[in-house]
């Protein structure tokens, strides 16, 4: 007998995870999200670290996301309000 390789371990485990993302679209579509959104907080925090005008960019773009989902919210609640008023009328 040969040598036991680690790696071939490792090729079969790939398979294995990559079966069963293409059979499950949630779950490929779960880990598709969580691998790009850890890229991009990696990529905003090494901006960050850094003191430049990139940081204060980042910064008033993260201000301004937060905002935007307050008024989302908000929006939101308002409209379905507007469509219970509008239930209740209508009996």
């Amino acid at each position: 007998m040969g040598e036991f390789n680690p790696g071939y371990i490792r090729i079969l485990m790939n398979c294995v995870a990559f079966a069963l993302c293409f059979s499950n679209k949630k779950l490929f579509s779960i880990l598709y999200f969580i691998r790009v959104s850890t890229a991009c907080l990696l990529v905003v925090l090494d901006a960050v670290k850094e003191d430049t005008l990139l940081s204060f960019v980042v910064a008033l773009s993260l201000f301004g996301w937060a905002i935007k989902q307050v008024v989302n919210v908000i929006q939101m609640k308002t409209a379905a309000d507007a469509c219970v008023l509008h239930d209740m009328k209508r009996r």
